[in-house]
């Protein structure tokens, strides 16, 4: 997971709002990046920031790129909102950003401690499985960091698609490094499902 992670991390904290958009459909009045680490778990998370709607609502997003399931990845995800809302106190918002597979694109999983008939906690984060997202969903939108998540979406390794979106990179990127941070990114990214032939060529 590391190339994965390192490219999801550059590209989240170039245009956080890019990510924020992508789980609530919505773009925010004003994000701002939140460091990532978390020393008293010995960890960092792959994407932490501070949101406001325009409704006035303030909270964390926090997101974890993930290739695929994980057993252990609820309990996980619980302690990393706890250390987030102990150190920042605001409620907290957290997604898995699921590379491979099944269920549907936006979903909600949950994490139970019970007690005989007591429960005593129910925790509960959203899931965006990315293969099941339509990939002109991605492309359609006028936020750059989906782009270079095209290839593991639904029908984003097809060559049109891939070649559509090489090319909306190239003339939309703000600078020569943030087009050549997404084109490596996307680049990545296709490896998952094994089209990183077609984008050497395209990118070349």
């Amino acid at each position: 997971m590391g190339q994965y992670d390192a490219a999801f991390k550059r590209l989240a904290a170039r245009r956080p709002g890019d990510i924020a958009w992508l789980v609530f459909q919505e773009d925010p009045t004003r994000i701002e990046m939140l460091p990532l680490d978390l020393p008293v778990l010995q960890r960092a998370v792959d994407f932490a920031a501070s949101v406001e709607m325009s409704d006035g609502r303030r909270f964390l997003l926090h997101v974890e790129c993930e290739r695929g399931a994980d057993a252990d990845m609820p309990g996980r995800m619980l302690e990393y909102d706890v250390a987030l809302h102990r150190r920042e106190r605001l409620p907290v918002v957290s997604v898995v950003l699921r590379m491979e597979g099944s269920g549907p694109g936006r979903g909600v999983e949950e994490y139970r401690m019970a007690v005989g008939g007591f429960e005593a906690l129910v925790y509960r984060y959203r899931v965006l499985n990315l293969s099941a997202l339509d990939a002109r969903e991605l492309l359609n939108e006028a936020h750059p960091v989906l782009w270079a998540l095209v290839p593991l979406a639904r029908d984003g390794a097809s060559p049109e698609i891939v070649a559509e979106t090489v090319e909306r990179i190239r003339a939309c990127a703000a600078s020569d490094e943030a087009r050549a941070d997404l084109l490596a990114a996307m680049t990545i990214f296709a490896g998952v499902w094994g089209s990183r032939d077609l984008l050497y060529a395209l990118v070349r």
